[in-house]
């Protein structure tokens, strides 16, 4: 089954709090959301598979396969039963994925990017790097619920509990859980990495599903590109927790308002 979704898809299944807050931000359009309507009947309908080899540009194939390999993980987490962690978990594992990977290597409407190493890939294995990502953020996730005891308390799941489900909605199997366990491995004996060093290797695994560093001659050149990648994805994850924190509030307001007013109709 073939999906396309956008922020747009939150809403079917995230109450308004967590619409509001995802909905405020003026985020420009990039890759395959540039399109014309004319353009997006052609290559996302049932055209699709025959005009997308003619009409995509290399951005917009890998754009559209990463948004492809990351539809597969939408039907696992429809399936959980409680809607405020469902929305937690698409947030998390959909959305925050999707738009690190388009705000770090698309160009937005005025052709502006922080990096370009998708311009002249040499491959794309975009489903690892769908996968990758997942993984990443799944490991960062765990951290924030380990170290963070407030941001915790919030979310409504320490880590184990919080890796249960997440094993039990998408199988011990899924490449998402191998990418994270990864991430784990590499704080321990005999790596000892720190957090900064682990973004690092996970930014560089992304850039070595285009490039292969030995046998391309710009690579090297790019590397004030990859600080820039670092940055940015340092920020990216700092403020997925802010407007976590604020989609619960918002929630919370909500909710209580509304008891508030049953209390009085009583």
């Amino acid at each position: 089954m073939t999906c396309y979704f956008s922020r747009s898809f939150f809403r079917h299944f995230a109450p308004s709090p967590f619409q509001i807050t995802l909905e405020s931000g003026e985020n420009m359009a990039r890759g395959i959301w540039k399109n014309s309507l004319l353009k997006i009947f052609l290559t996302r309908s049932g055209l699709g598979l025959f005009f997308r080899p003619f009409l995509y540009s290399t951005e917009e194939r890998i754009h559209f396969d990463l948004i492809e390999s990351l539809t597969y993980s939408t039907e696992p987490i429809l399936q959980i039963i409680d809607w405020k962690t469902r929305a937690l978990f698409y947030y998390w594992l959909i959305e925050i994925p999707q738009t690190l990977f388009e705000e770090l290597f698309l160009a937005n409407e005025s052709n502006q990017r922080v990096c370009s190493f998708i311009d002249d890939a040499q491959h794309a294995q975009v489903s690892q790097v769908a996968y990758l990502t997942q993984g990443y953020v799944l490991y960062y996730l765990g951290k924030l619920l380990e170290m963070d005891h407030y941001f915790c308390r919030k979310f409504g799941l320490d880590v184990i509990a919080m890796h249960q489900l997440v094993c039990s909605v998408f199988g011990l199997e899924h490449p998402m859980i191998y990418y994270e366990k990864k991430f784990c491995n590499l704080e321990d004996a005999p790596q000892n990495l720190s957090q900064e060093n682990i973004q690092a290797v996970y930014l560089d695994k992304m850039i070595q599903a285009f490039y292969d560093k030995k046998n391309h001659t710009n690579y090297h050149q790019k590397s004030h590109e990859i600080q820039l990648c670092q940055e940015f994805c340092s920020w990216k994850m700092a403020n997925a927790r802010h407007m976590t924190l604020a989609m619960l509030a918002e929630l919370e307001q909500e909710v209580g308002g509304e008891l508030s007013v049953l209390s009085r109709l009583k």
